[in-house]
Parts: structure tokens; C-alpha cells; sequence
């Protein structure tokens, strides 16, 4: 499995949008976590086989799993702007799941499961 290290958050967000993403999977797969927005954005996300991990970014990053039972994420903007913000979940390369915030307080969920 590949791990990242990630950021521990003390402090709370002023959350302005938020997104969720939850896909579930049968063994032998690989799952991939994309969250991209130009500015900075903080996520929290959750493997079957993993704590909850908090990360703050800025740009586009990718988190993956191999055959996971289950993965969950959501993501935040940590600043009121148009900007939007993706997020999405892909199982063996094909999209299972997608969400976005085009605004500000906006909030969107997404979820995938077999």
C-alpha cells in the first residue's frame, strides 16, 4: 500500500464548502484520491485500514490504495471564492465518483459502492 505522510490540524477550518466521497470496492482493485483547486484547500479522508488523516494542499494532489474495502474523503475550501474545487474517485483507472464546489458555502456529496 502506498502511504503518504500527511499534516495533523489542531486547529478547525472555517469550512465555506465542503465535499464528500466514499467509494467501496471488491479486493484486487487500486483506488485513487484526486482533490484539485488553484488555492488552498484541507481534506480529511479514511481507508478501511487507516485513521482518519487531515491534509492541507494547495494545487492538485493524488492519494491511492490498493484494494481497499473502503475509502472516504471530503474536502474543504479554506477561503470564499469562485474558485472550484474537484474532487474524485477512480477504481482501476474509471471514474466512480465526482463532486465539485463552484461556490462559496456550497456543499456536495458523492458515493460509490458495489
Amino acid at each position: 500500500m502506498n502511504r503518504r505522510r500527511f499534516l495533523s490540524r489542531s486547529s478547525k477550518v472555517a469550512t465555506v464548502g465542503a465535499l464528500t466521497a466514499v467509494a467501496g470496492c471488491s479486493s484486487g482493485k487500486t483506488v485513487t484520491l484526486r482533490i484539485s483547486l488553484d488555492e488552498k484547500w484541507s481534506a480529511e479522508m479514511r481507508s478501511d485500514d487507516e485513521d482518519i488523516q487531515k491534509v492541507e494542499r494547495e494545487g492538485d494532489e493524488k492519494w491511492t490504495w490498493e484494494n481497499p474495502n473502503w475509502v472516504w474523503a471530503k474536502a474543504f475550501k479554506e477561503e470564499e471564492s469562485d474558485s472550484l474545487l474537484n474532487l474524485n474517485i477512480m477504481v482501476d483507472g474509471e471514474m466512480v465518483s465526482y463532486g465539485e464546489i463552484s461556490h462559496t458555502n456550497g456543499v456536495a456529496r458523492v458515493s460509490y459502492s458495489k
